[in-house]
């Protein structure tokens, strides 16, 4: 009669015969996994919490993300499902995977952490209708706004001091006009109204083909703003005149160019320089 040369194996108590089978805690079975150089691809494990009364059944893959593990954790029956790194961190005893503002980067490019980029925004605080920023913001342009219609709306610099500067001297404007040998030649609706309150500084009449003898005034309203003594029409030159006049008007008005008698030849361009709107003036 022959005899049997191999039996399997018996246990003598309640314990497993591959001690590296079954594990206390998820931590325990996850480093066995990932560093054990006697844990292979395929091998079945269990993770046993007495306390709780529960068992999680595991089997060993390969790592789906290159990170430097041999083998991780696929749930079978009960556990989590598949447990891995995610940026090279280790999920804790529950199979969490917990990842802050440190572990996180903008892009491949920019290397900044999620949390330092969120300090930089630290000592904001928040109204029902503002949000208050106490750090110093510094850009060279901004784009995009629309209006600026609030009493604390920001404006730039730039904007502040051309307003400042208009308020105090008004808007610096020169105007121009074509005359021929009848007059000013431009069309009715070509030309420029004054207001009440406009300043004329300065009145330039370029006489480009001398007239026949015969006086050239300029007049806005009952305002002369160059008489015919400042103009030598029979010479081609410049002449200039300064009247810095105040206009009073009840209506617009145009500048009127007013021939003492007709001329044959003659063409000039006028410029009229004047303040638009003044404040806080003196002159009169």
């Amino acid at each position: 009669m022959g005899t049997q040369l191999f039996n399997g194996f018996t246990r003598l108590s309640n314990f497993p015969l591959d001690e590296r089978s079954v594990f206390s805690s998820y931590q325990d079975a996850y480093n066995y996994a990932a560093s054990d150089p006697t844990a292979y691809a395929g091998q079945i494990i269990a993770v046993v919490d007495e306390i709780a009364e529960e068992v999680s059944i595991y089997n060993l893959i390969f790592p789906s993300e290159v990170v430097d593990i041999n083998f991780e954790l696929q749930g079978i029956a009960g556990g989590t499902g598949t447990i891995r790194y995610i940026n090279s961190l280790a999920p804790d005893e529950d199979g969490n995977i917990v990842i802050t503002g440190t572990d996180i980067t903008l892009s491949a490019t920019d290397a900044r952490t999620v949390a330092e980029v969120l300090a930089i925004f630290e000592g904001i605080g928040e109204t029902e209708f503002e949000i208050l920023f106490s750090k110093v913001i510094r850009t060279e342009r901004v784009t995009g706004i629309t209006e600026i219609i609030g009493p604390t709306d920001a404006v730039s610099r730039e904007y502040l001091e051309n307003v400042i500067t208009t308020s105090q001297i008004g808007i610096r404007k020169t105007v121009q006009m074509i005359l021929d040998n009848t007059g000013r030649n431009n069309i009715e609706e070509q030309w420029f109204d004054f207001i009440d309150g406009d300043i004329i500084h300065k009145v330039v009449v370029n006489i480009t083909t001398a007239y026949d003898p015969s006086n050239i005034t300029l007049q806005i309203d009952s305002s002369i703003i160059m008489d015919a003594d400042s103009i030598y029409e029979t010479e081609v030159g410049t002449y200039i005149s300064e009247p810095n006049i105040k206009l009073s008007l009840t209506e617009p008005k145009h500048v009127n160019i007013y021939l003492s008698s007709p001329s044959s030849t003659g063409s000039a361009t006028v410029y009229i320089e004047f303040t638009r709107t003044p404040h806080d003036s003196n002159i009169q």
